[in-house]
This record gives structure tokens, C-alpha cells and sequence, in this order.
């Protein structure tokens, strides 16, 4: 496990900007969408739920996005919710989604989460939905009151 100090500022101390650089930026980039998406097998980039930033160097990242409901009314379906840059899979949260029994199936708030530190420069981050296992087609729910999103924090220097 890798850890860093906190910067903690001492009384007439001069406010640098290698100090500056030390703390968190927080949120540098946002998507949500209140739309379902649905007929999903194969894997497809959910609908506007990419977002890109700019990273400066030597940046620690969090990349996190967050889907309310992935159901199918097929039994025993699984889905693969993935953050992903271009097709390097940065982190997945795998979701027993089909169970009939319960409606339409699917369970609730799914969360993906990648913490690093990429190159400095640009970078488009997205979410995508895949068939892991099953026969059914995937759903994908949001709405207004349950948007699903995908945003990108910066929680400091990687140093």
C-alpha cells in the first residue's frame, strides 16, 4: 500500500506553489444521463457517460461511476458494469441482475471505482455494459430522480 504525507501548512509559513500542487483539485470532470438504455448483450458504451479531463502530471486520480439499476428478466444473467479508458479496463463491478421472480429483475446502486495516476495530458474515461453470462438483454435505469453518472477527482499530488 502506498502512502503519502498530508501537507500541513506551519504558522508564517510562505504558500508555494510546489505546496499548492500537494493538495487536491477535486472534481475535474462530470457526466450523468437520465435516460434507460436497453437491448444490451454485447459490450457498448453507455450512452453520454464519458467524460474527458486534462491531468496534469505526477496527479493521483479517482475515477468512479455509479449505475442504479441493471436488470434483465432473464434468470441468472450477470453484466459487467466497467470504467474504461479507450479498451484498457480500469476497474468492474459485476451484477446478478436477472431475477425474474422480483419483476423485471436487477438490483440497485452499482458502483465502480479506479484510483491512479495517469500520464499528464488528456484522457476520455467511460462506462460500458456487457452480457457476462446468460442469455437475456440487459437494461440499463436512470431517470431524474436516479441519474446515473461518471466523474473523474483529483485527490492530489501522487507524491
Amino acid at each position: 500500500m502506498t502512502s503519502r504525507s498530508i501537507y500541513t501548512p506551519v504558522a508564517s509559513e510562505v504558500l508555494t506553489a510546489a505546496n499548492l500542487k500537494k493538495l487536491a483539485a477535486g472534481w475535474i470532470g462530470y457526466a450523468t444521463v437520465t435516460a434507460n438504455q436497453t437491448g444490451i448483450t454485447t459490450e457498448v458504451d453507455l450512452t453520454n457517460l464519458t467524460v474527458t479531463v486534462t491531468v496534469p502530471a505526477d496527479r493521483l486520480i479517482v475515477v468512479e461511476a455509479y449505475g442504479f439499476r441493471i436488470s434483465s428478466a432473464t434468470a441468472d444473467d450477470i453484466a459487467n458494469f466497467r470504467i474504461k479508458e479507450s479498451t484498457t479496463q480500469l476497474a468492474e463491478s459485476r451484477v446478478d441482475c436477472g431475477q425474474p421472480s422480483a419483476g423485471n429483475g436487477g438490483n440497485f446502486g452499482y458502483v465502480a471505482t479506479a484510483p491512479f495516476t495517469p500520464s499528464a495530458g488528456s484522457h476520455a474515461y467511460k462506462t460500458t455494459l456487457s452480457l457476462a453470462a446468460g442469455t437475456g438483454d440487459l437494461a440499463f435505469r436512470a431517470a431524474a430522480d436516479t441519474p446515473a453518472w461518471i466523474r473523474v477527482i483529483d485527490i492530489g499530488s501522487s507524491t
